[in-house]
């Protein structure tokens, strides 16, 4: 699972699954908390999906892309492997898409990190390969908390007119 972390308000997150569907989350104090910039649900679904376009350009003009067999069993049983997160009922449609979709990029990109260094013959095409999937890994935090905040403000507008 991923750590979820909350600079504005100084804490972040870490869950550790114990056991089957069961998630603890331990509550982390951030040192310096700052102001993150606010990205919208579609800012952040669009965004991510221009990072899958220049990581995998990047990685193909490397030629460090490559197929390697048995990787999409490989995606599968990770993403098997991963608890089930039973999100609240009334979770926006679009969040919980945008979600899965980070999931599944993360997914891949712990496989291809497992992989490290890939195709890379060198070490220099080693760490283009890094720098190529790093922004890839930023997109999928950003997608993350975009659909986090999305929620809590449609959770939030519900409370407010039922209250």
């Amino acid at each position: 699972m991923t750590p979820w972390c909350c600079r504005k308000l100084g804490f972040g997150l870490v869950p550790e699954p114990i056991a089957e569907g069961l998630v603890r989350w331990t509550v982390y104090s951030l040192a310096t908390p700052s102001r993150p910039e606010y990205v919208g649900l579609g800012e952040a679904e669009h965004g991510l999906t221009d990072a899958i376009r220049n990581s995998a350009g990047a990685l193909q003009s490397l030629d460090v892309a490559s197929d390697r067999p048995g990787v999409r069993a490989e995606l599968s049983a990770h993403l098997r492997s991963r608890p089930n997160v039973d999100w609240p009922g009334g979770t926006p449609g679009r969040a919980l898409r945008v979600l899965q979709r980070a999931e599944e990029i993360a997914a891949i990109l712990a496989i291809a990190s497992a992989d490290d260094p890939g195709g890379a013959l060198s070490a220099s095409a080693s760490t283009l390969r890094a720098q190529a999937l790093r922004p890839l890994s930023e997109a999928v935090r950003t997608a993350r908390c975009a659909a986090v905040n999305e929620a809590v403000r449609v959770f939030a507008e519900q409370t407010a007119r039922e209250g």
